[in-house]
């Protein structure tokens, strides 16, 4: 109505971020439910794969397909339903089913589904979490019961919501691949008991998300131990007299050291910010838990934490060593170069001191040559003057004696030779000049 009287052009991304804030809505779950999730690691460009394979199962089950664009579909299937959401790195399947009379977490709910079909689902296995849901209260037995549910002593447990619910997992792997949750919660609305259930789910698989970056981590120190022991070693190499031949070696294995740490940091750069992320993701989601102690049980969140931390503080030192050895390499390389620069200047100006030396000798050559010239000139000169007088006194010209015509145009051939060789030279100094400033 707003638009058709006001005619407002809408931001092109308006509807997508109004719609961001209902994306991947808890699922209501009912009280006596078996909850199974995979999380599949692949990248987003297998987003179109995962919807036609969701589509695959809403043909199978004769349910509606998704839209061309989806990223989060339900479902119906008989017996249950599942809900299929896209990540930025992830899929998850997400299967909802009734509990199985005295079966417990030994049944699965995938089992409602074909098994070409869930073996045909792209990427690798990242995360398989089951979590039976049932209705109660919270007495002096629960940790019995979750004994019973999880078949072991060993489980971390909480009280959640203000004593309205409780959590007992193990996060072990078993032997069908899954880890197992109970949930006991005396709630009576489905929409609240489902958002504790996303909540949980999301903890298992951002926790091992973030958790991706520890074996990058891990292989990178070792890499990283062997370059700052090469640094070391150059640089006491940089503690020598100059030596041109060594100080361009040690620039070029600098120079190779820090194309390594660049793949390094190439290989974990993006590893290790999503780490980050998905570890505050994992705090944001034990902080909306609202955690409780459960009498003589570690609670949920510390188990996670008391774990995920320090892997989540090895990944950060690694990634501020790996910054601080390219910072060094950075500063000795320009230290080094300076040093290069500095050794090249002081034999270019040894060269152009010799050049001068050898322009000076030069010179004086020139000089030399230009006063022997001035002198041959001169007596080559001299003589074409006397032949030429002689000749005219045997014409009978009126001449001096050709020795006194010689003795006279001596001194002024002379000088005049000096002076036009002066200038000839001094006419080539110019012509230089203006080509070098053209």
């Amino acid at each position: 109505m707003m638009q058709a009287r006001f005619q407002l052009q809408p931001h092109e991304h308006r509807e997508r971020l109004i719609n961001e804030s209902f994306a991947r809505p808890a699922q209501p779950c009912a009280a006596g439910s078996v909850v199974a999730r995979l999380v599949m690691q692949n990248n987003d460009s297998a987003a179109s794969n995962d919807r036609d394979h969701i589509t695959q199962l809403c043909r199978h089950a004769g349910a509606t397909e998704p839209p061309p664009d989806a990223r989060h579909h339900v479902v119906k299937i008989s017996g249950g339903q599942v809900v299929w959401e896209r990540h930025t790195e992830f899929s998850t399947y997400t299967v909802y089913a009734p509990e199985k009379a005295g079966a417990g977490l030994s049944y699965s709910p995938l089992d409602l589904l074909p098994v070409n079909w869930v073996n045909d689902i792209s990427g690798t296995l990242l995360c398989a979490t089951r979590i039976l849901v049932v209705a109660g209260t919270l007495d002096d037995m629960v940790h019995d019961r979750a004994k019973d549910v999880l078949g072991e002593a060993q489980f971390t447990a909480s009280s959640m919501r203000g004593g309205a619910a409780y959590v007992a997992a193990d996060f072990r792997l078993h032997g069908d691949g899954f880890t197992r949750m109970f949930v006991i919660d005396s709630s009576g609305n489905d929409t609240v008991r489902g958002r504790l259930v996303q909540r949980l789910l999301e903890l298992d698989m951002y926790r091992l998300a973030a958790l991706l970056a520890l074996p990058l981590a891990q292989a990178a120190q070792p890499e990283l131990t062997q370059h700052e022991a090469t640094l070391a070693s150059l640089l006491e190499t940089m503690t020598a007299p100059p030596d041109d031949t060594r100080d361009r070696d040690v620039l070029q294995r600098l120079s190779r050291a820090a194309a390594q740490i660049e793949a390094i940091g190439a290989k974990t750069a993006y590893r290790f910010a999503a780490a980050e992320a998905y570890y505050r993701l994992v705090l944001e989601r034990i902080e909306q838990l609202r955690e409780d102690r459960a009498e003589g049980r570690e609670r949920l969140g510390v188990f996670i934490n008391r774990r995920l931390a320090p892997a989540m503080r090895t990944c950060t030192a690694v990634a501020n060593r790996q910054a601080a050895i390219s910072t060094r390499i950075d500063r000795v390389t320009q230290l080094l170069a300076t040093r290069v620069e500095v050794s090249a200047e002081e034999q270019n100006a040894d060269l152009l001191k010799s050049m001068n030396q050898q322009t000076k000798r030069q010179l004086r050559l020139q000089e030399t040559v230009e006063g022997l010239s001035t002198i041959a000139i001169t007596y080559y000169g001299v003589g074409i003057i006397l032949y030429f007088a002689k000749g005219l006194k045997d014409l009978g010209m009126p001449i001096p004696s050709p020795s006194i015509v010689g003795a006279i145009a001596a001194p002024v051939l002379l000088i005049g030779a000096f002076f036009g060789i002066k200038l000839l030279r001094r006419r080539a100094v110019g012509a230089d000049q203006d080509i070098a400033e053209d």
